[in-house]
């Protein structure tokens, strides 16, 4: 069990990073649980199946998450569960988006200052 004051610590700083409050409860139990299905992460974070199938989607798409097929019958009928991406793997990705942006931001500024000397 994860201490209380880390945990909404961890929620809060992930929430500083653009988590919402569901993301960053959802990317936590995973990271706790390990790969797990979708039905366990929403016992674990207390919401409704609908409600976080909807967050695991936005998780998948911001790189936090990755979905694993488990094959459980030799009819080749998959059932999927969802594994958060290491925390290190997921800092040095989130590294790489703020280094781009960053340049861009540049590349915004000196396209600017040139538009202003064109007057």
């Amino acid at each position: 069990m994860i201490n209380a004051g880390i945990f909404h610590h961890l929620v809060e700083l992930l929430k500083n990073i653009g988590f919402r409050e569901k993301e960053s409860l959802i990317y936590i139990a995973i990271l706790k649980m390990g790969p797990s299905f979708i039905t366990n992460i929403a016992k674990a974070v207390k919401l409704p199946r609908s409600s976080t199938y909807n967050v695991i989607i936005g998780l998948l798409k911001r790189g936090a998450l990755k979905q694993l097929k488990e094959e459980h019958h030799p009819n080749q009928i998959y059932h999927l569960k969802y594994e958060a991406i290491h925390p290190s793997i997921f800092l040095n990705f989130l590294n790489c988006r703020r280094d781009r942006i960053n340049q861009q931001i540049q590349n915004l500024k000196e396209a600017l200052i040139k538009l202003e000397n064109t007057k």
